[in-house]
């Protein structure tokens, strides 16, 4: 019991003093994480990019399929004539 609260006590003394984050399994951890994030916010940015090209296209497409279907009913009108 004694080793578990002494265990206890100097990870308490690290924590207070922060000797616990300048290990090299921390640090190395912390670059990794790093990278990590850089890269999941670079894929995001050119998600975003794309998205918002899809979007653009998508938004061209309605206007010339509207255009089409009132080209296609002004000729129907004018067939029935």
């Amino acid at each position: 019991m004694q080793v578990l609260v002494d265990s206890m006590a100097s990870g308490l003394e690290k924590l207070n003093n922060g000797s616990h984050c300048s290990s090299d399994g921390c640090n190395d951890d912390l670059e990794e994480i790093n990278q990590r994030v850089s890269a999941q916010k670079e894929a995001a940015e050119l998600y975003d990019t794309n998205l918002q090209a899809a979007h653009e296209r998508e938004a061209v497409l309605q206007r010339k399929l509207k255009n089409f279907n009132s080209c296609q009913s002004m000729v129907r009108s004018k067939s029935k004539s």
